[in-house]
This record gives C-alpha cells, sequence and structure tokens, in this order.
C-alpha cells in the first residue's frame, strides 16, 4: 500500500503546528495593548441605595473604565500592523525554507509551504479586523456597563509555557518525519565511469621478452662552475665542487705514458722483469 495519502497528511498537520508555533512566539514578543478589566459593578450599586462617598468611588472607576476603554481602541491598530508583519515576515520565510529543502523530503516541502500559507491568511485575516470596542454603542444607560471590560488574560509566564509546548511538538513531528518516512536508501546515484590510466610509458619504450637491453651511457662529467657562479649555492655544493679533481687534471693522469725506465725491460724482450729477476739460471751465471 502507498503512502503517500500518509506523507500528504503530515505534512498538512506539521503546516498547521509551524502556524500554531509561530503565533504562540508572536504572542510571547507582543502581549498587544491592555483592554479594559471589567468593574465588578452589581445592580445594587447602580440603583442608587448608597452613600455619598460610595457614590463618588463609583464614578472614579467609571471615569478610569472609560479612559482605559479609548486608550486601548487608539493602540490596537498598531498591535494589529505589528502581528501583520510578524506573521506575514514568518510565512514568507517558511515558504522560502520549503522552497529550499531537497526533494527527497517533499513531504516536509509541503508543510512548510502550508504553514508559510496559514501564517500569511492569517496575518491578512487579524489586520481587517475591526477594532474591538470594550463597551457597546447601544448601551443606553449604566446597566451595561455591569457585563462591560475583557476578562483577564494569560500573563507572560503562561504564554511562555504555551510556546515550548508548540515547539516541542514542532521538533518531534520533524524528527518522526526524518525518521519514518524519509527514503534515505532509495535516493538515485549518478556513477560515472573513470577514463583508463595511460601508461607512463610509451609502449615502445618497453623491450619485447628476448630483446637486448640497452643501458644508456653514463652522461659526461660537466665542467666546474666558476667561483662566481657558486657564490649563491649551498655550502655542500661549493664544497664539493672544490674538492673534485678538475677534468683536465683527470685526464692528465689517465694519458700520462710510463717513463722509459719502466719500459726497458719490455723492449729487451724479456716477458716480465720479475720473472726475469727470480730465474735461477741467471742467479748461476
Amino acid at each position: 500500500m502507498t503512502t503517500t495519502w500518509v506523507r500528504v497528511g503530515y505534512g498538512a498537520v506539521l503546516g498547521l503546528l509551524l502556524a500554531v508555533t509561530v503565533a504562540m512566539g508572536v504572542a510571547v514578543a507582543t502581549a498587544g495593548p491592555r483592554p479594559p478589566q471589567p468593574l465588578g459593578l452589581t445592580f445594587q450599586q447602580l440603583s442608587g441605595n448608597t452613600t455619598d462617598a460610595e457614590s463618588n468611588r463609583l464614578a472614579s472607576n467609571i471615569d478610569s473604565f472609560y479612559q482605559d476603554a479609548q486608550n486601548y481602541e487608539a493602540a490596537y491598530p498598531s498591535y494589529q500592523r505589528n502581528v501583520f508583519l510578524w506573521y506575514a515576515g514568518f510565512g514568507v520565510l517558511l515558504a522560502v525554507i520549503g522552497t529550499a529543502l531537497p526533494a527527497i523530503v517533499n513531504y516536509l516541502r509541503f508543510g512548510f509551504v502550508l504553514g508559510g500559507l496559514l501564517l500569511i491568511a492569517a496575518g491578512t485575516w487579524f489586520a481587517l479586523q475591526p477594532v474591538p470596542r470594550p463597551v457597546s454603542e447601544n448601551a443606553s444607560s449604566l446597566l451595561s456597563l455591569i457585563p462591560a471590560g475583557t476578562p483577564a488574560v494569560l500573563d507572560t509566564a503562561g504564554r511562555f509555557l504555551r510556546f515550548a509546548v508548540a515547539v516541542v511538538g514542532l521538533l518531534l513531528m520533524l524528527f518522526i518525519g526524518l525518521w519514518r518516512l524519509t527514503d534515505w536508501s532509495t535516493v538515485p546515484v549518478r556513477l560515472v565511469a573513470a577514463p583508463p590510466a595511460a601508461p607512463p610509458y610509451p609502449a615502445a619504450a618497453y623491450p619485447s621478452p628476448g630483446a637486448p637491453v640497452t643501458v644508456p651511457a653514463a652522461p659526461p662529467p660537466q665542467p666546474a662552475s666558476s667561483p662566481d657562479a657558486l657564490r649563491w649555492a649551498p655550502p655542500e655544493v661549493r664544497n664539493t665542487a672544490v674538492t673534485s679533481p678538475s677534468p683536465p687534471l683527470q685526464a692528465a693522469v689517465e694519458t700520462e705514458p710510463p717513463s722509459p725506465a719502466a719500459s726497458a725491460p719490455f723492449e729487451a724482450g724479456n716477458a716480465s722483469p720479475v720473472a726475469d729477476a727470480s730465474d735461477p739460471a741467471r742467479e748461476g751465471a
């Protein structure tokens, strides 16, 4: 059975989880303007059966409530703009990441692109919403102030806890997807055959079996360099050039003719001067 539907469902869940994680992070970063809290009025307090001091305190609380409501309505459009910018920026970033991922993880690509689209859509919807009014416009008496106000929302610690839970769930989903839905062994590998290695020497340089091998003669000795040429040479090269006999001296030693005294016994017809000296017949004579 194919696993395409599993990958599509995983990508949809991943995109939704990415959008929720970003929304929780934005809620931690930007709490928004503080809405006016409920006054906590009762019908008995508004019926007029109170003292003058109590009436003055109620009037002061009602004036403060209306002032908070006006400040909230004035600051809410800026909050909508900031949320839209956060959502749109992260949405584009997720879409770019999904497009840049390799084709082997197409389910991750689908999830990132879907999460980016959800964030952009949510930011646009939030920016187009009308400014909420804590006090109803159809209020005709003080009795409308009893339900007026916004209940208390989560504090920073509560919002951060929700964000942490979303991040842990997102990391777990990514790990499971890479572990169970990625076919790492089926990645196509393109093999390119290497060209055959050429021999270091041409075939003519190798002798055939049974053929005589010709040993090249040693190169003739090079003449010694002049002292000026060896001025910047290393010490071992200078010492070798000084101690080695020069070619003219070698030629003189090799071509020096034998002396007349050494060649006299051979000219007289004797085979060997050493043999003539040790002959007994000559000694008796």
